[in-house]
């Protein structure tokens, strides 16, 4: 990795009066189940968490099946900040700052691609898939033969994979990604290492959502409490239970380090896990294999898991209806399985870029790889029945916290403190209840912490 000052920036960020004091007062408040809604809408806020958050966390960039051959790259981002993945003739995996060395101008503007080299479109800078320089036009008459092309590299960020998965980070002091994943690696291995083939994964979808991601990230962090009311539609249309009734099943809310976590719904099904009994039962041979007896025992039992790895990517396994031919219902097709991932990058104070992944076994069958991708597109797509009602509320909140009386308005979080963690054979502390607000007040505290530090 390039350093080319010799000083980590994320030391020497100097954050205004007004921000720290937004801070502070959430820190106090959080320790009282409260939350200043200003949080959600300050502009300065916006930008010390592009440094003090984005700059110092592991991001989720790309799944290595993005970019299976040399010379392949994507276009992502950490925080504002955007970043060429790609995979260099030498089949190793890099990730680069998308800043040409020379005038600063982003060496690429396309989403994707394949390239042994990258040209600059300004001057015509030119760099292999390595990063190294390796074309400076009219170099001699320009600078001289003294010029040392190996002194302007590409400045390199960070990777480290897990399972595929591909992690950036931007600050040389981060913990290696291993000890930053921890324990939530026990929950995604459950969704993305079932199969020696590994996952078949889509080039994202993304659209633009006028919130604040952190909204986002707060419904994630265990809001289950929301789904009767947002989503009753479902309910009413016969695709989903009433949660809050028996039919729903029984739930846990699992928080492991680093504020990451899962929300766990056991089956209510004859074709559990999931409904890959029915679907491919040949599966459940393959994942027997793959993983540790726990985890194969809790994936056994469930029906939905949605993790989510702080601050801002979520995992998704769950197991959807199409329509109302569909349910766990005598005489009905059973719901479709369905992988999903989820990012929320910031863009500004009130807008957010959703970007969603649609992931399936590479080796599973042709009709099921459809089936899930339509179940995955009804319910979980920008037009989906699910995300739709999301979105709204998403918005509704960042229009609130733009209010000059946030800062007096504390939300309330004091759902399931009445509670005691369960016994819980699994990695993480666990609460048994259908509504529970644990895992969102760790979600908090971990942000102030690392926004104050």
């Amino acid at each position: 990795m390039v350093n080319t000052t010799g000083v980590d920036v994320f030391d020497v960020i100097e954050m205004p009066d007004s921000v720290r004091s937004v801070l502070e007062e959430a820190e106090k408040s959080i320790e009282e189940y409260r939350l200043p809604l200003a949080i959600f809408s300050d502009p300065e806020l916006h930008r010390i968490e592009q440094i003090k958050l984005f700059g110092r966390v592991w991001n989720f960039l790309a799944h290595e099946n993005e970019i299976p051959n040399p010379g392949d790259y994507v276009r992502r981002y950490i925080g504002n900040t955007q970043i060429i993945v790609v995979r260099g003739e030498d089949g190793r995996v890099r990730a680069f700052l998308n800043i040409c060395r020379h005038k600063g101008m982003s060496f690429t503007r396309a989403e994707m691609g394949n390239a042994s080299f990258f040209r600059c479109p300004y001057h015509g800078f030119t760099y292999n898939n390595k990063g190294e320089l390796i074309g400076v036009p009219f170099r001699n008459i320009t600078y001289g033969e003294k010029f040392d092309p190996s002194k302007f590299s590409l400045i390199e960020v960070r990777v480290e994979t897990y399972n595929g998965l591909i992690f950036g980070n931007l600050s040389e002091k981060a913990p290696p990604l291993s000890d930053y994943l921890e324990n939530i690696k026990f929950y995604l291995d459950i969704v993305v290492n079932r199969s020696d083939a590994g996952l078949e994964i889509s080039h994202p979808e993304r659209f633009i959502v006028p919130a604040n991601w952190k909204v986002f990230a707060d419904n994630f962090s265990g809001d289950i409490y929301h789904f009767p009311t947002t989503h009753r539609t479902l309910a009413e249309l016969k695709l989903a239970p009433v949660l809050g009734t028996e039919k729903a099943g029984e739930g846990y809310v699992v928080i492991t380090n680093n504020a990451h976590g899962a929300d766990i719904r056991l089956a209510l099904s004859e074709w559990a896990p999931q409904t890959y009994k029915y679907w491919w039962p040949e599966l459940i041979e393959k994942a027997k294999k793959k993983l540790t007896s726990d985890q194969f025992e809790l994936w056994s039992m469930m029906n939905n898991l949605v993790g989510q790895i702080f601050p801002n990517f979520v995992f998704i396994a769950h197991a959807f209806p199409i329509d109302s031919r569909y349910g766990l219902e005598k005489g009905k097709i059973p719901p479709v399985p369905v992988i999903n991932f989820r990012l929320w990058r910031p863009i500004s104070h009130n807008r957010t870029e959703v970007w969603v992944w649609k992931a399936i076994e590479a080796d599973a069958p042709e009709e099921l790889k459809k089936l899930s991708l339509l179940a995955d597109i009804r319910i979980h797509g920008s037009s989906g029945l699910v995300f739709q009602d999301d979105i709204a509320m998403m918005h509704g909140v960042s229009e609130s916290a733009l209010s000059p009386r946030a800062r007096d308005i504390k939300l309330i979080y004091e759902a399931g403190m009445y509670k005691e963690p369960v016994k819980w054979k699994y990695p993480g502390m666990a609460y048994y209840i259908m509504f529970d607000e644990h895992w969102a007040l760790k979600f908090w505290k971990t942000y102030i912490k690392y926004m104050l530090e």
